[in-house]
């Protein structure tokens, strides 16, 4: 890859890191770099811009989530979210108790009422790989063509 385009992330990265962690992102960076990549590889192979896209992508998606301003919640969304958990937890209680079943152990973590719908309205996870998905795509078309 060429060092230009991951110099961007780098500079990207440095503008929202805290500065506590700089030594650590240094190694980091140092680690990154001793990946070693074939002159022929493309864009979207390359590991360190991989790693640095999904690093300024999380970044930018959490302060979205920071940013933006939820709508208050109705109790039927309330009501709906409390069923809905019901149901999963006893979904995950057949399967655990399903006789072709030797061990389940299960790990979920939900979301907050007030998260499942993100602020454009869809379905908080479906909102969430459509924005790394795109993020990422903007930025390697955007390096693409700044070569």
């Amino acid at each position: 890859m060429q060092p230009t385009v991951l110099q961007w992330f780098r500079s990207q990265i440095e503008t929202f890191a805290p500065a506590a962690q700089r030594e650590e992102r240094q190694q980091l960076y140092a680690d990154i770099g001793a990946l070693s990549s074939s002159p022929s590889i493309t864009p979207y192979d390359d590991v360190g811009l991989f790693v640095f896209a999904q690093i300024v992508a999380a970044y930018q998606l959490t302060a979205s989530r920071v940013s933006g301003q939820r709508p208050e919640r109705s109790s039927a969304h309330a009501t709906w979210y409390e069923k809905e958990r019901q149901r999963v937890a006893k979904l995950l209680m057949q399967i655990a108790e399903s006789p072709v079943v030797a061990l389940f152990q299960s790990a979920v973590t939900y979301y907050e009422a007030a998260d499942v719908t993100c602020q454009h309205g869809r379905n908080q996870k479906t909102c969430e790989a459509l924005y790394m998905l795109r993020l990422t795509l903007h930025l390697l078309e955007r390096h693409q063509a700044s070569r």
